[in-house]
């Protein structure tokens, strides 16, 4: 997730913001993004396909 947030952080430099508080906004949205992803791909898609086949 550090690779994802240095280049997101380096898209969102243009935020009137200090770079600390971008890079650490930018860890912030990729964690959130990778955990919802983690959740709906590692659970929910596996889950549904069960019931479906059940």
């Amino acid at each position: 997730s550090e690779s994802f947030s240095d280049g997101l952080a380096a898209q969102l430099a243009f935020l009137p913001f200090s770079p600390a508080f971008v890079k650490g906004l930018s860890s912030v949205l990729i964690t959130l993004l990778l955990s919802y992803f983690s959740l709906v791909f590692g659970e929910l898609v596996p889950k549904k396909v069960a019931t479906a086949r059940a």
